[in-house]
C-alpha cells in the first residue's frame, strides 16, 4: 500500500503534497493553498531531496493515479488546514472516475470531511486517523462514521486496544514505525498495516 496526502490549489485542484507552506520541500514559499495549480508547476519539489531528484514537479491526484499501478492499495490522506476549503466533492468525482473502491481508502481526521465522504459516496472505505484523540472518543467517532479503519497512534500500540478495534470489525494501521524495535511491536500486536518510511527495512525484519 501507498499513503499520500493530497489538498486543493487555489483554483481547486487536487495535488499530492504533505505540508501546508511549500518552502520545506519546494523552492516556493507561502501556503500551498494560496497558489493556483500553474503556480505550483513552475517549483522544483526534489532537489530538497537529492540532486538526483532535481526539476520534479508536484503531482495531481490524477497524475499520482496513472503512475501508480492497480494493483496497487491506496491510503490517501485529506489533508485539513486553518484556510482548507471543502473539496469532498472533487475528491469522490476522481475516486469515482478512476474506480478506486477495490483497492483504496479515504483517510482523514476531520470527521466531517468524512462524513461528507459518506454522504457523498457510501461505498468509499474511511480511515480515522487518531492524531490528538483519546482512545474511547477515537473508537466512538469510527463507529458513528461507519469508518473501516483507525489510524492510531505509537502511544495507542496496545494489544488490548487493538483488540478492541477489531472487535468493532476495523482495521488498524499505525502511524507509524521505522525501527526493527517497532516494527517487532507492531508485529506482535496484531496491526492489519504499518505505515514506515522504511518498507524495504520493514519487509527484511519479517524475513
Amino acid at each position: 500500500m501507498i499513503e499520500f496526502d493530497i489538498q486543493p490549489s487555489l483554483d481547486g485542484q487536487l495535488v499530492v503534497f504533505h505540508d501546508e507552506e511549500l518552502s520545506r520541500t519546494t523552492n516556493g514559499a507561502g501556503k500551498l493553498s494560496r497558489k493556483t495549480l500553474s503556480d505550483l508547476k513552475r517549483l522544483d519539489a526534489g532537489g530538497w531531496f537529492s540532486g538526483r531528484f532535481a526539476g520534479e514537479r508536484i503531482p495531481t491526484l490524477k497524475e499520482a493515479l496513472e503512475s501508480i499501478p492497480g494493483t496497487v492499495a491506496l491510503n490517501i490522506e485529506l489533508k485539513s488546514f486553518r484556510e482548507t476549503p471543502p473539496y469532498e466533492e472533487k475528491f469522490v468525482e476522481v475516486f469515482e472516475k478512476y474506480r478506486l473502491h477495490h483497492r483504496a481508502y479515504a483517510a482523514s481526521s476531520d470527521l466531517n470531511r468524512l462524513r461528507r465522504i459518506a454522504e457523498l459516496d457510501a461505498g468509499i472505505r474511511t480511515i480515522l486517523l487518531q492524531d490528538a484523540l483519546e482512545e474511547d472518543v477515537c473508537l466512538s467517532h469510527a463507529l458513528r462514521l461507519g469508518a473501516s479503519a483507525v489510524q492510531i497512534q505509537r502511544r495507542s500500540l496496545r494489544e488490548d486496544f487493538i483488540r478492541r478495534l477489531h472487535r468493532e470489525g476495523l482495521l488498524v494501521f499505525l502511524f507509524y514505525a521505522d525501527t526493527r524495535q517497532e516494527f517487532e511491536r507492531a508485529v506482535r500486536c496484531g496491526l492489519d498495516g504499518v505505515l514506515t518510511n522504511f518498507p524495504r527495512r520493514f519487509l527484511e525484519g519479517l524475513t
